[in-house]
């Protein structure tokens, strides 16, 4: 999407434009095809939070062996795509008639981008097995570096 004068026709949705601009038909037809984005965006961020959901009441052991890796390579094509709109959508020379709907629609890009990134990363942790470091952690450097980090955080507050 590199411009909103390249959008193609569609239903007349007036309730998300000011009504206080005089519209065009075109314009009519580009905040249309918007709003059916955006719709498409919320559909799809709740059925990820759905699957989100679900992930979280199986087992590990279920859910690793859920995905294939050309599965999971494919949920991260998806994250990429988005973000990548996203990032698109952020330079694009927006007219003022449709400021609000194109921050509308970089809003819901990005919850449907948090959610499918919150989805890869509780897939992640099921499917890749935890590196565990030996070592040995003295409890009282712990305790010694919290209190140290409260201590600073207290000063920068005050600063």
């Amino acid at each position: 999407m590199t411009s909103y004068t390249t959008v193609a026709s569609a239903d007349t949705v007036r309730y998300a434009i000011d009504y206080t601009q005089q519209l065009s038909q075109e314009d009519l037809i580009v905040a249309n095809k918007i709003n059916a984005f955006v719709k498409q965006c919320r559909n799809m961020e709740l059925e990820t939070k759905a699957a989100i959901k679900e992930a979280c009441a199986m087992s590990t052991a279920k859910l690793g062996s859920l995905l294939s890796d050309s599965e999971y390579a494919e949920m991260l094509g998806y994250i990429e795509q988005v973000r990548s709109t996203e990032l698109k959508l952020k330079v694009v020379d927006v007219p003022d008639q449709f400021v609000l709907l194109h921050a509308e629609l970089r809003r819901s890009l990005a919850k449907l981008r948090s959610s499918m990134v919150l989805l890869h990363d509780v897939t992640l942790q099921a499917m890749k097995a935890p590196v565990i470091v030996p070592g040995h952690a003295d409890p009282e450097a712990i305790r010694a570096l919290a209190a140290h980090t409260t201590r600073r955080l207290i000063e920068l507050a005050k600063a």
